[in-house]
Order: structure tokens, then sequence, then C-alpha cells
């Protein structure tokens, strides 16, 4: 017996019940030599959607990266590919969330060698501390 699984992960906005249809149906025509059984069974979920940044974090954003790096802030939408992310906003549906990491130049996240730019890290380290240090404020 052979199994297998597929992740796949879709943008937010995609609806999840309509990819899900989409692969089972695309797996029930696929042609399966020498009279082989295959039994599969869809799971899907939606995808995270962060929710908008309310203003005093986006201003805290912008003062850590003006701050500490000495450049404006740059946002990518990539969060919604982390699973974890939205178990996160489910448990704590009014949450506002920054996801960052280390991955600025000089380092190597997910590579045969993988390491971090320390002097980076510090930066970063600092950039959410001054976050932090606004929310603390703002509350």
């Amino acid at each position: 017996m052979t199994g297998h699984k597929y992740s796949i992960r879709i943008p937010p906005t995609v609806d999840h019940a309509v990819c899900a249809r989409a692969v089972n149906d695309a797996l029930k025509r696929v042609n399966i030599p020498l009279g082989v059984v295959v039994n599969h069974r869809i799971v899907s979920r939606s995808s995270w959607l962060c929710p908008s940044e309310v203003p005093w974090l986006t201003s805290a954003v912008d003062r850590a990266s003006l701050e500490v790096f000495g450049k404006p802030a740059v946002r990518m939408g990539e969060g919604w590919a982390i699973p974890f992310m939205a178990q996160l906003s489910d448990a704590f549906p009014n949450a506002q969330f920054v996801i960052t990491g280390v991955l600025g130049v000089g380092s190597n996240a997910h590579g045969p060698n993988e390491f971090l730019h320390v002097d980076y890290a510090m930066s970063l380290t600092a950039s959410i501390a001054h976050i932090l240090c606004a929310h603390a404020v703002h509350r």
C-alpha cells in the first residue's frame, strides 16, 4: 500500500471548497493502471486573510523602520500561507499581527547552509521593541 498527501496553499480570496472540488475532479480523471484502487479524501480550509492594520500600528511600524533601519517600512502579503496564523486569528479575533523575520541580506533561511545575519537580527529585534513600546502607549 502506498499513501500520499497533498498540501495546497491557496490565496485567502480563493474559495477553498471550489478548489477542493477541482482537485477532487482532477484526481478522478487520472487513469490508474493495473486495476489499482485509489481512495482519497479532501480536507480543506480557507486561507487566513490578515486584518488591515489599525492606524496606531501602521504608524508604529513606519516609525520603527525609520528609526532602526533609516528606511520606510515595506509590507508584503505573504503571511496568509502560514497555517498557524489562521489558528491564532481564530483564537484572538481582535488581534493585530506583525509577521516578520530575519530574511534580510546575508541570511539563508531554509537552505543547506542555513544561517542568520546577526546584525540584521539585532536590528529587527530593536524595531519590534519600538512597536511593542507603541502598543503599550496606545493601550
